[in-house]
């Protein structure tokens, strides 16, 4: 006789699961229901500046969502841990001093929606965004953006660390599970360079690896142990009119 809203806590996995529903002080009226929790994945469209939605279960089918959200120079995403929310950047290869960075909850009752929106935090274009528990970073075409995630409806920037002079276009970046490592990938020099990363910013480290020629993409594995670069492509983010020899 009752109707129950709830909000699904966002580490719950996709598909069907089980709710259980505990009445205080009921002699036999508790229950456990079966409710379908939904997942998203995120595309983005920067040239008809609009996100896309993909839903997925715990089955090897996807759907396109009727939704789409407007989102202007849409290019590069990254979905926090959690899943609970989507990071929108403005990765246009233009210099822009207030490129726009877009947060989505991705848990927000029947369909995503637009939490925050703001040009406060880089120097565009944005080139990648990785993130780990509270926190983001930001590559941008200076430096690196580190964002305090802690409250996804106000997040904010701690401060930007530069890169040294030889690496200023950093077009992808790694941090490990718990957010304090970080590893950024110099496009123009061929190297990968480390940073410490915490809410007081990031700080390059004297580690640096020498990579193969033409290195475009760097991931970090779930253990925070291991880095894979994949070479031999060009220069990753960068269009591939810009020729620089790579």
């Amino acid at each position: 006789s009752e109707t129950l809203r709830v909000r699904v806590p966002p580490r719950a996995t996709s598909g069907q699961q089980d709710l259980d529903i505990d009445f205080p002080e009921d002699d036999g009226g508790d229950a456990e229901v079966p409710i379908w929790v939904k997942r998203y994945a995120v595309t983005t469209d920067a040239f008809h500046d609009k996100v896309s939605f993909i839903s997925f279960g715990d089955h090897p089918e996807f759907m396109l969502e009727g939704q789409t959200l407007t989102v202007e120079d849409a290019t590069t995403v990254e979905i926090t841990g959690d899943g609970a929310t989507a990071i929108v950047g403005d990765g246009r290869w233009d210099i822009n001093l207030t490129p726009t960075l877009t947060f989505i909850d991705l848990t927000a009752d029947f369909s995503p929606a637009v939490t925050s929106v703001t040009t406060d935090i880089g120097l565009g274009p944005l080139f990648d965004i990785a993130t780990a528990v509270d926190i983001a970073l930001v590559a941008d075409a200076a430096g690196l953006n580190v964002v305090d995630l802690t409250d996804p409806y106000n997040p904010y920037s701690v401060g930007l660390t530069f890169y040294p002079i030889e690496d200023l276009a950093a077009t992808d970046v790694e941090l490990t599970p718990d957010g304090t490592l970080a590893a950024v990938l110099g496009t123009f020099d061929d190297t990968v360079r480390f940073y410490d990363v915490g809410f007081n910013g990031a700080t390059l480290l004297g580690d640096v690896v020498q990579a193969a020629d033409g290195i475009q993409d760097v991931q970090i594995t779930d253990d925070g142990q291991y880095a894979y670069v994949l070479s031999g492509g060009g220069e990753g983010a960068i269009p591939p009119d810009l020729d620089l020899g790579n």
